[in-house]
């Protein structure tokens, strides 16, 4: 596990800047009845276009999981970021 608290996710998009490369990854979201979705995801770092124009790290998860997390009710599409506790995993 490289990384175990609370991110924004936002669409298929989840946002955590983590001292890790660019890669592939495992996302594991408790959904609070003991069981978890485990999903891939993709790391990319960019540089932010903001005043604060430090790096930025982004999780992308894939369509079929975001689908799922608003078909459970977990995720409702067109709201602002929701704030929740993820593990992130490396592939390797």
């Amino acid at each position: 596990m490289i990384f175990s608290g609370y991110v924004h996710i936002y669409g298929t998009f989840m946002y955590k800047l983590l001292k890790t490369p660019p890669g592939d990854y495992f996302v594991e979201i408790p959904l609070g009845d003991g069981s978890s979705l485990l999903s891939p995801a993709r790391y990319y770092r960019y540089n932010r276009r903001d005043k604060r124009g430090s790096d930025a790290g982004i999780f992308q998860i894939p369509l079929d999981t975001w689908r799922a997390l608003v078909v459970w009710g977990f995720h409702e599409p067109g709201t602002d970021f929701i704030y929740t506790y993820v593990k992130i995993w490396s592939v390797k």
